[in-house]
């Protein structure tokens, strides 16, 4: 284990609006002169999948936050590539272009395409929010929005099977010649695996992708054998870690680390145990969940956000050995 937990505590959210009342989850935390701030995921419905919104919530310290009362971005109207929930907030920040968002956004599928056990009768694809743009301390976001989709999971064809979700977006940036990478979370309607693929900047900021290939599978036999999906990364000298999620065929989400080399992509370390298994607290669809969705290096600390049972947030503190 190359993350060393000193303490995992509750993250406080106030002024919890009535849209995400019944859960908050998927906090993508960042920093800048004014504080500490959340992007994240809140929900009203039964069953969180659908008709969520994402929040910005903003603090003094990276475990209290307030939430801003007007959703970041909500649902566009029928029709359009998010017309069910807007999810899986990450935010980015690019040279020359400032502060993004990326996000899952999420749409029926057409009538006569029946799911799977595993799958929902939904597609999910990778967008591009809005650039964030501050202005008087106020965050800008139109109420309905033609989305910048970066992946849409029908339109790929390097997976031997159709894909329904391309989600979980995380962006490594490298210097030099070596193009950018998105890690990114597919499914086939059976299970989830994670992607690499080339990036890089088009047109007014666009996101482009190219060369999708798989990059990290499923363990059959393992606390990860059903499902695995991107988490946040961080420096760990002259590598990189990634948090990752991953599910058990007990239907138990728990976290994991991977050591690799930016340069290459070659994975050198993958955990044979969780870091960070949820407490029996029974989420969506009768699951256990500890979900990583963010992480920031304060010093030597770093602050691992993780949402459980699909309904609240915590952070890991802790250092990197």
């Amino acid at each position: 284990m190359y993350f060393q937990i000193l303490d995992i505590r509750d993250v406080v959210f106030r002024n919890i609006p009535t849209w995400a009342q019944d859960g908050v989850m998927a906090a993508s935390p960042y920093r800048d002169d004014q504080g500490w701030h959340v992007v994240g995921r809140g929900f009203t419905a039964a069953e969180p999948v659908t008709f969520s919104h994402l929040f910005l919530a903003d603090g003094t310290d990276p475990l209290e936050f307030t939430i801003r009362s007007e959703p970041l971005l909500s649902p566009g109207p029928p029709g359009c590539m998010d017309e069910l929930g807007v999810e899986d907030p990450t935010v980015i920040g690019r040279p020359h272009f400032g502060r993004g968002v990326l996000y899952s956004q999420v749409r029926r599928k057409p009538p006569g395409e029946t799911p799977s056990s595993e799958a929902l009768g939904v597609y999910v694809s990778l967008g591009h929010l809005f650039q964030l743009e501050q202005r008087d301390d106020r965050w800008a976001a139109p109420e309905y929005h033609t989305p910048d989709t970066v992946l849409e999971p029908t339109e790929q064809r390097w997976w031997e099977r159709p894909l329904d979700m391309c989600k979980e977006g995380e962006i490594l940036l490298r210097k030099g010649e070596k193009n950018d990478v998105l890690f990114y979370e597919f499914a086939d309607g059976e299970r989830s695996r994670i992607a690499a693929a080339e990036t890089g900047l088009g047109a007014l900021g666009r996101i482009l992708t190219w060369n999708s290939r798989l990059w990290l599978d499923r363990r059959p036999g393992m606390w990860d054998s059903d499902h695995v999906s991107t988490g946040p990364i961080v420096r760990l000298r002259d590598k990189r870690l990634m948090f990752y999620n991953g599910r058990s065929g007990e239907r138990i989400w728990s976290i994991g680390e991977v050591i690799f080399d930016p340069a290459t992509l070659a994975i050198e370390y993958r955990s044979e145990e969780p870091i960070i298994v949820p407490p029996k607290e029974i989420g969506w669809k009768n699951q256990y969940i500890a979900f990583s969705s963010g992480a920031l290096v304060d010093g030597d600390t770093i602050y691992l956000y993780h949402h459980i049972a699909d309904r609240r947030i915590r952070c890991a503190v802790g250092t990197l050995k």
